[in-house]
């Protein structure tokens, strides 16, 4: 026979009532939590899909929803062979050795079209004065891209 120093008097039963009470709280709280859950879930999955009308001075408000009437971009319609949309015709940025990719082919700030039409620069040069400065940075500071000085019209 094996002795033990432990007496079956002095050992914990197992069926305490202290543990019982602490499983009845757990199981009670897990109970409530599930059911939570559960209420939570329906509830929101029952109120995403209805649309509650607004309601002003006791008056409900419905609102239409708007037909997409959208008409095509005037600017399309203006350059329909323009693929880099700077305002060029891809015929003729070729011709002029410009990217019909890319609205600013010398990458200074200022589109191939500006640079032509408004400020009068080479589309191609970064820098048309060559004074360290490119021409976007001149223009948006106030100064002339082509020369020295401040900007006194485009």
């Amino acid at each position: 026979m094996i002795e033990s120093n432990y007496s079956e008097a002095s050992m914990p039963a197992s069926n305490s009532p202290k543990k019982k009470f602490i499983f009845l709280l757990a199981a009670i709280f897990l109970l409530l939590l599930i059911v939570g859950l559960i209420i939570f879930f329906l509830y929101r999955k029952s109120t995403s899909n209805k649309v509650n009308p607004l309601v002003q001075n006791g008056i409900a408000v419905t609102t239409t929803p708007i037909a997409d009437t959208t008409t095509p971009s005037p600017y399309v319609e203006k350059f329909p062979n323009d693929l880099d949309r700077d305002g060029i015709d891809d015929a003729k940025e070729k011709e002029l050795g410009l990217s019909n990719r890319d609205f600013d082919t010398d990458g200074d700030g200022l589109s191939d079209s500006d640079e032509i039409d408004v400020w009068k620069t080479d589309p191609k040069i970064t820098d048309t004065d060559a004074d360290g400065f490119n021409d976007g940075y001149e223009v948006f500071k106030g100064y002339n891209p082509k020369g020295p000085g401040k900007i006194t019209s485009p």
